[in-house]
């Protein structure tokens, strides 16, 4: 029996007809990787003058690692400070999705989220002021924001920030920036990894 065709359309043959497609974005993603090195030598010197993160956090060297399928989408990630296990997570995660942004985001679990959350009972209009997200989803190894899962700070009141902080088997805040802030984008990622580091505190 005779297989079907597989067709592909002529924007489609254009396209894999052009090797340049991907050693352009072959070139975007080291170039990353370069940004991230940099970011890592920086971060490292904010959080190792930070009192509060615990010692098993930092031990780890940053860790800079890619993929070609979040969502269909090459990535990058800078793991740093980074602590994982099956029931406690410390983690300040760096990410670049392709076409879509840079993100600093602060995951705590388990006997991480004991040590700092009660620090942020009051902290919302802080917070606020930072243009952040709270992931209020249950997925959590989702990287993006949408309007399901995710709550801008900006928009909660305090009291129901305080019901969001009780009962959750962890907590997500993130920053996201667009990549057409990528000249600016050291400086930015920097200020977001130092704030976010200012609320590891108990």
């Amino acid at each position: 029996m005779p297989s079907a065709k597989i067709l592909i359309s002529k924007e489609e043959l254009q396209l894999v007809s052009d090797p340049e497609i991907i050693l352009t974005k072959n070139r975007i993603i080291q170039k990353v990787y370069e940004l991230f090195g940099v970011l890592a030598e920086s971060f490292k010197q904010v959080a190792e003058r930070a009192p509060n993160i615990p010692e098993g956090a930092l031990t780890l060297s940053p860790k800079i690692s890619r993929g070609e399928n979040y969502m269909g989408l090459p990535y990058v990630m800078l793991d740093y400070p980074r602590s994982f296990s099956t029931q406690d997570v410390l983690a300040l995660r760096t990410m670049f999705w392709w076409g879509h942004f840079f993100s600093v985001t602060l995951h705590l679990k388990g006997s991480y989220q004991d040590l700092f959350v009660k620090s942020w009972q009051n902290e919302v209009p802080l917070l606020a002021d930072q243009s952040w997200w709270m992931q209020t989803g249950n997925d959590e190894w989702q990287h993006h924001r949408d309007g399901d899962t995710h709550l801008e700070i900006s928009t909660i009141h305090l009291n129901e920030w305080r019901a969001l902080l009780q009962g959750r088997k962890f907590l997500k805040l993130s920053c996201y920036f667009p990549l057409a802030k990528w000249n600016d984008a050291e400086t930015i990622l920097l200020k977001s990894f130092t704030e976010f580091v200012k609320l590891l505190r108990n």
